[in-house]
């Protein structure tokens, strides 16, 4: 007897009772509980993952704090003044303005409109109030981007390559290398 037999004889006599065509079937008409586990597994992985990006990131937040400043590119550092005085005998520092006024003097022109002049180390305009350094190839930039071009070990123009200092005047800058401290 298949089970259509059974759903019409069910009907004809009125019978209450209806059998099922599996007996396994599930009970509950959301499916069964281990229709979930995935999404909790995948739930678990992303949420894990999250907590160690985050971990990660404050831990590398406190060895930054605590790393030592070794002052290679920092200008002002005591290690960097003989390199700095160097610097200043080749390019002394000025302000814009002056600098300005100057050319503007020599030349015998008088810049109308909105000339700007550019940085080429930071890409930030010159401002009146700046300070500045004059390179040999007449290329100026900010005081400070100059002497940090130069604390890295560069020796020329950053736009057109050309030598300010001088491989006699560079070797006898001392090449002081930061100590290591190593923490664990």
């Amino acid at each position: 007897m298949s089970y259509d037999d059974i759903l019409i004889s069910s009907r004809i006599t009125g019978s209450s009772h209806i059998a099922r065509r599996n007996s396994t079937s599930d009970t509950s008409t959301g499916g069964t509980s281990h229709d979930y586990v995935p999404i909790i597994v995948m739930t678990v992985i992303v949420v894990a993952i999250v907590l160690v990006l985050l971990i990660l990131a404050q831990y590398t937040k406190v060895l930054d704090r605590k790393k030592p400043a070794n002052g290679f590119d920092d200008p002002e550092s005591a290690q960097n003044a003989g390199k700095i005085e160097k610097l200043n005998q080749k390019a002394p520092t000025q302000s814009y303005k002056s600098w300005k006024e100057k050319s503007e003097e020599a030349t015998g022109f008088v810049k109308q409109g909105t000339t700007n002049v550019v940085c080429a180390i930071c890409l930030e305009t010159l401002q009146e109030d700046d300070t500045i350094r004059l390179l040999s190839c007449a290329h100026i930039f900010h005081s400070l981007c100059l002497a940090k071009w130069f604390l890295k070990r560069h020796n020329t123009c950053p736009l057109c390559k050309a030598c300010f200092m001088s491989s006699s005047e560079k070797s006898s800058i001392p090449l002081q290398i930061p100590e290591r401290t190593h923490t664990r």
